[in-house]
């Protein structure tokens, strides 16, 4: 072989292996550029496990053989029930403004009391139909009227008497009057000042069932009671009751203290605390656990201070509403104007009241109209007892309690409300 021609032939045998010796120079591509500068400079962490298992997935899924149908996917969830529309969105329909409601209104009821029975007379139970007015309100910013109510069967206004006990032969017609107004004040807060009065006044007849002696409050606690004159004439029997209530009502974030129709409700009723003062007079047999004191019938006068409280929750077209109102502390039974039964008990002993009262209601659209005219209906149920307690017991002994005085008040109502 001459030389000239081993010289090419060496020549194309480096050039071959130049080539296959450094093949990536001449094969770069944007791809590998990228790959390589995110490589270089990101975080190997989980974000470039992620990319790089993703990249193997969509590379095997486009190198496997493919492959038969595969189950059926499973069906779609049927779409959720629609919801019922509510048949009492926005009512009531109101004639004024957010800032100026008034619910008067005006209706029918029954109103009852059963006094507490005595050995040596029947007392009758009282019940007989009433009218009444009232309305709830929400004056601009500065006044609510959460309630105000007149109701009665006669014209003559609720009130104390200067005897609840009187002799009196034939019959009487039974008169009742009641009357009610809380106010509150609505100041930018979630709890606000009230103020709450309420009296009612209740007459009924007592039959005595043996000779028994009235005995006058103005009567001295030294007298000799066989001066006075003893009777089996039917006797009149009135009850007049009064409740005074200050304190803070929790009004929610909405901040509306009103208790007019419609109000927003939430998860907490509006409740209100505070101090509260009761007092009635009515005829009275002294009662001790049961054991009385029957030959007299004294002019009772009953008076009590302690803590208030109440809630009410919101009223509301085609749903129920609850109003309660509670009171629990210390009291007082006066037989005559100077002489109390306090005076009497044992020096660990004290004198104890309860009194109560719960509404349930429900108020009907009669129409759907501006203003919308609604039926409402409610029952009331209540009462109060006065009791004795001890306040020291001995180990191993249990705390008497007995009762001194009750009575039970119900009432029904129907009325007739136009929200404005």
């Amino acid at each position: 072989m001459s030389s000239s021609r081993l010289q090419r032939l060496v020549a194309s045998s480096a050039i071959a292996s130049f080539a296959f010796a450094v093949p990536a120079a001449a094969q770069k591509t944007v791809r590998g550029d990228v790959d390589r500068h995110l490589d270089r400079n990101l975080d190997r962490g989980d974000r470039g496990k992620g990319k790089k298992k993703r990249r193997r997935a969509v590379s095997h899924a486009d190198t496997a053989p493919p492959q038969g149908p595969g189950p059926a996917p499973p069906a779609a969830a049927p779409p959720p029930a629609p919801e019922r529309p509510d048949p009492y969105a926005g009512l009531p329909r109101r004639v004024f403004g957010r800032h100026l409601k008034l619910d008067p209104k005006a209706g029918l009821g029954y109103r009852g009391w059963y006094a507490q029975q005595y050995p040596n007379a029947s007392v009758d139970l009282a019940g007989y139909p009433t009218w009444s007015v009232g309305a709830r309100a929400r004056l601009f910013s500065f006044l609510t009227l959460d309630r105000v109510a007149f109701e009665s069967n006669g014209l003559s206004g609720p009130g104390r008497r200067e005897a609840s006990i009187a002799v009196e032969v034939g019959q009487r017609v039974p008169q009742a009057a009641w009357l009610l107004g809380q106010v509150g004040v609505p100041l930018d807060l979630v709890m606000i000042p009230i103020a709450r009065y309420e009296s009612r006044t209740f007459e009924t007849t007592a039959r005595p069932n043996r000779p028994v002696r009235i005995v006058p409050h103005a009567t001295s606690a030294d007298a000799d009671l066989s001066t006075l004159p003893a009777t089996t004439s039917p006797l009149r029997v009135t009850s007049a009751f009064e409740t005074f209530i200050i304190g803070m009502k929790y009004v929610g974030s909405d901040r509306d203290p009103a208790g007019v129709i419609g109000a927003k409700g939430g998860k907490v009723p509006p409740f209100y605390v505070g101090l509260g003062y009761t007092a009635y007079s009515k005829p009275y047999v002294l009662n001790v656990g049961g054991i009385t004191l029957e030959d007299y019938i004294f002019d009772g006068r009953f008076q009590g201070l302690g803590l208030a409280s109440g809630l009410s929750t919101a009223q509301r077209v085609g749903r129920p509403y609850v109003d309660a109102a509670m009171q629990l502390g210390l009291g007082e039974i006066r037989l005559l104007r100077d002489y109390t039964i306090n005076e009497e008990l044992p020096g660990d002993w004290l004198l104890g009241y309860l009194q109560g009262e719960v509404t349930v209601g429900y108020l009907h659209p009669l129409t759907r109209t501006t203003p919308t005219l609604l039926l409402g209906v409610a029952l009331t149920g209540g009462g109060a007892t006065f009791f004795a307690f001890e306040t020291r017991a001995e180990e191993g002994e249990t705390v008497d309690a007995p009762p001194l005085n009750w009575d039970v008040l119900w009432g029904a109502h129907v009325h007739l409300t136009v929200p404005l």
